[in-house]
């Protein structure tokens, strides 16, 4: 892979060097110059377009890259050959004028042949995205300045996210500094580029924490540092991090400590997670049952017990914003019986449906028969067998083609509205299949 990706590099560069060698050569005379001077450069365009001889000696200019682009366009290439030509000439191009070759790759459709599995196609949403990671590197004020113009519409937001993660990997802390000037949707982003950036250099990361806090200013600052926390790294004495944290006044210190004490149990099993969470003093557990479930994500072991720790600090509203797509990914690996286990622990509440029927569906789906006694040993009337019965329903139908054993689950719903709600999954059901 690494040999072919270097003939297509190298071919995409000959190629460029062909294209503007034919722009410069086939470049009008310049109005305001004499007929003699005309002849010249055109004479001497001649000359270095001839086979044999290397690209023109004079450095292509802005207008020479946007002839050879027409060019590029008007000649017929496979999708990934003329892909890798153009993001070789913006890349050149981007040198000697970046707003140019900014606004024609923005003019090119890159909202509909976007293709991830094709690393050439770039990594945030334009498939020539990544042409102008050099230049924003060496450049990144210009550059800043030209996204943040408004001439790119919507575009705007893709430069963004590429500006930031070119960026984070050469100067972080400028990238930090610059949260104040990014629309909110992006400064979460640009946080993760820059903190992933650092996870395996403990003193660049201490060095860009302090770069947050100095860019940040009250509750502001401390939700950076909470994003942030997801980077941290495990390990240290949680005992003594917690006494640490606690006797802090509030603050970013106090945030950055609460968030370096929950890190360092992002390994720690249930039980440990636990016993920590239960010394810390009521009236702290809300805040430190969130700071705990931070720095998870959908692979993270104990993503359940975590979550369980936020319920029972009464902390809904952060449970509902932060665990819900975490646990739809989690729930697609987890074992399936111990999230069934853990299901019936969950409150009735309506930040808990969706969980619940995330929890049971492969248990369910899994072995019916194993289900059915499931339900049918639970109390009727009771929360859990009413959903799990909708969700039986289901999974009869969507799994396991079986419009009888979803008959069965329906008619031993109790609730009105969820019986009438399955019957509605049901029914879409049959349309699908044409039954109905």
């Amino acid at each position: 892979m690494k040999t072919s990706t270097r003939i297509i590099t190298h071919a995409a560069a000959v190629a460029v060097g062909i294209a503007l060698a034919a722009a410069i050569a086939t470049k009008p005379a310049e109005a305001s110059g004499s007929a003699e001077a005309s002849l010249t450069e055109r004479a001497t365009a001649s000359r270095e377009s001839q086979p044999g001889r290397t690209v023109a000696a004079r450095k292509p200019k802005a207008e020479d890259y946007r002839r050879a682009w027409q060019a590029v366009a008007a000649k017929e290439h496979n999708i990934l050959d003329r892909r890798s030509l153009q993001l070789s000439l913006l890349a050149r191009w981007a040198e000697v004028d970046l707003q140019g070759a900014l606004e024609a790759a923005m003019a090119e459709a890159w909202d509909n042949d976007y293709n991830p599995g094709f690393a050439v196609y770039g990594t945030a949403g334009h498939v020539l995205i990544d042409a102008f990671g050099k230049a924003f590197q060496e450049r990144p004020l210009e550059a800043w300045a030209l996204i943040s113009s408004g001439r790119f519409g919507a575009g705007s937001a893709i430069l963004r996210e590429q500006w930031i993660t070119s960026l984070a990997k050469r100067d972080g802390g400028l990238v930090l500094s610059m949260l104040g000037e990014m629309p909110p949707g992006k400064r979460e982003f640009a946080i993760n580029a820059v903190m992933n950036e650092a996870e395996t250099n403990p003193a660049k990361m201490k060095e860009l924490l302090a770069k947050l806090v100095a860019n940040g200013s009250g509750a502001q600052t401390e939700d950076w540092l909470k994003i942030a926390a997801a980077h941290l790294p495990d390990g240290g004495d949680p005992a003594a991090l917690r006494e640490e944290w606690a006797a802090l006044p509030e603050g970013a210190p106090r945030t950055l400590a609460l968030m370096t004490w929950a890190a360092s149990l992002k390994r720690a099993d249930a039980a440990t997670l636990r016993s920590e969470w239960e010394r810390i003093p009521e009236e702290q557990r809300g805040e430190a049952a969130k700071a705990i479930y931070l720095p998870m994500n959908a692979g993270s072991p104990e993503l359940m017990t975590a979550m369980s720790l936020v319920m029972q600090a009464g902390e809904w509203d952060f449970l509902k914003d932060k665990a819900t797509d975490d646990f739809r990914f989690y729930a697609m690996r987890a074992d399936p019986v111990k999230m069934a286990e853990w299901a019936l622990d969950l409150p009735e509440r309506p930040e808990t449906v969706e969980f619940f029927h995330r929890a049971v569906d492969r248990y369910i789906g899994d072995d019916m028969p194993r289900a059915k006694d499931w339900l049918e040993a639970m109390e009727p009337g009771d929360w859990h067998r009413e959903r799990g019965l909708a969700e039986y329903s289901q999974q009869a139908l969507r799994r396991h083609d079986d419009p009888e054993g979803s008959r069965w689950a329906l008619d031993q719903i109790t609730d009105p509205a969820l019986k009438k709600m399955a019957e509605g999954w049901r029914g879409d059901w049959e349309k699908e299949k044409g039954t109905r």
